[in-house]
């Protein structure tokens, strides 16, 4: 009988998942740099598919997210950029 991946891995298994060492990846849950993660309880555990998402989105010579790569420079619908001329908003309080 085939054994199922667990779905929800807690710290250590998921910085092996991830190749990375358990305490790398509890520095970056502290400087909200690593991948998504849920506590239940006292536990911290992620999610198998957030962590292939977070390493997908972190591989080098990929185009950002949202993007596909082109660089066309036809955007759709341009940001709006602010009014440099407006100064400081004066309404009343």
């Amino acid at each position: 009988m085939k054994r199922l991946k667990p779905r929800y891995l807690d710290t250590r298994q998921a910085a092996a998942y991830l190749d990375l060492g358990p305490r790398t990846l509890r520095r970056m849950r502290a400087a909200g740099e690593g991948p998504p993660y849920a506590r239940w309880g006292r536990r911290v555990i992620y999610d198998r598919a957030d962590l292939d998402e977070w390493m997908a989105r972190h591989k080098r010579g990929l185009p950002p997210e949202g993007t596909d790569g082109s660089d066309s420079g036809d955007d759709p619908e341009p940001a709006e950029e602010p009014d440099s001329t407006d100064g400081p908003d004066e309404g009343g309080d």
